[in-house]
């Protein structure tokens, strides 16, 4: 009898170690997207400043090719959005709530549709129209899919590659 009751205490200690544990895991997780959301959100804020100082000079030398202001909307609303969802995480992580994993699955799609958004709004700048697959949004894609791993989900990054593809 004792024997039992002590086992059940054991399965007690050990089911709230482990609860206690995935607790502290999501916080690691959200934490890891709130420095994930900041990164994407600075490199996407430094490529507008370079397009918009890009654009500056050339009109300063009066050339006859522009760069393609056409994304730099799409630029400063990912921005936006980016640090939007960073609030979002800072509040869940003040009241000590996990996010729910599909919404990291729709933020994912949404990053990577915007990338492609970007590069087919682009295509009318180029002359051949394949020329938009080595332009600087192209190197989006692999930067979003390194950034994925800080989903610590195998998953999600497998599903950034694939969408990227």
């Amino acid at each position: 009898m004792s024997q039992e009751l002590s086992s059940q205490r054991a399965d007690i200690k050990i089911k709230m170690l482990e609860q206690k544990l995935q607790d502290q895991l999501s916080r690691e997780i959200l934490l890891s997207q709130r420095v994930r959301l900041v990164v994407v959100a600075g490199i996407m804020g430094i490529c507008g400043v370079f397009l918009t100082l890009e654009f500056a000079r050339a009109i300063w030398i009066r050339a006859e090719e522009f760069p393609p202001l056409v994304i730099l909307p799409i630029i400063l609303v990912m921005v936006v959005y980016q640090l939007v969802l960073r609030h979002y995480i800072n509040g869940r992580l003040h009241q000590e709530i996990a996010v729910s994993s599909w919404v990291w699955y729709v933020h994912t799609g949404i990053e990577i549709s915007v990338v492609t958004l970007a590069m087919v709004l682009m295509t009318d700048n180029f002359q051949n129209p394949m020329s938009v697959l080595v332009a600087p949004p192209a190197l989006a894609y692999t930067i979003l899919i390194v950034l994925s791993t800080l989903h610590l989900n195998f998953r999600m990054s497998l599903f950034a590659g694939g969408l990227a593809a």
